[in-house]
C-alpha cells in the first residue's frame, strides 16, 4: 500500500487550497498536535484485496481514514478543512509514481465532526479507494 500512501500525498502537495487550509500540515499517521493549530493526518484502516469477473480482474478495497483537526474556537476553520478534502479526494483519480495502478473509484463514505477533550475541533472522514493493477488479467 506504499503506492497509495504515496499518491494520495502527491495529490495534497498539488492542492493548494487543501495545503493552504491545513497551513501545509499533512501527514501518514501522526503528527505532533501541541505544535500545531491546525493539521490532517490520514492512515489505512483496511485493505481488502479482491477479484472479479470469474477472477480475471484483480482489484484492492481500501478504506482510508483522514482526522482533521484544528485549535480555532470556531468551527469555520475545521469545515474550510473539510470542504477543501472533499474537493481534493472524492470522486479523484489518483496518479501512482510508478504507473502499476490505477483508480477505479475513491469516494467519501462518511464524515463525523466532534470537539475534543483537548478542545480541538476534529473532523473523521472515511473514504473508499478502490485501485487494479495496470496489468489486469491473471494467467489461469
Amino acid at each position: 500500500m506504499h503506492q497509495l500512501i504515496e499518491a494520495i500525498l502527491d495529490r495534497f502537495r498539488t492542492d493548494s487550497r487543501l495545503y493552504d487550509a491545513c497551513d501545509g500540515n499533512f501527514t501518514f499517521d501522526r503528527a505532533k498536535q501541541e505544535d500545531l493549530d491546525n493539521y490532517i493526518t490520514f492512515h489505512i484502516i483496511s485493505n481488502v484485496p479482491d477479484e472479479v469477473f470469474d477472477y480475471t480482474r484483480r482489484m484492492e478495497v481500501t478504506r482510508i481514514q483522514f482526522s482533521l483537526f484544528s485549535k480555532s474556537s470556531s468551527a469555520a476553520q475545521i469545515n474550510e478543512m473539510f470542504s477543501a478534502l472533499t474537493k481534493c479526494y472524492d470522486r479523484a483519480m489518483l496518479v501512482f509514481r510508478a504507473g502499476d495502478y490505477e483508480t477505479i473509484m475513491m469516494s467519501r463514505e462518511m464524515g463525523y465532526l466532534f470537539k475534543t477533550t483537548d478542545n480541538y475541533w476534529q473532523y473523521v472522514c472515511d473514504f473508499i479507494v478502490q485501485i487494479q493493477p495496470v496489468t489486469t488479467t491473471t494467467s489461469p
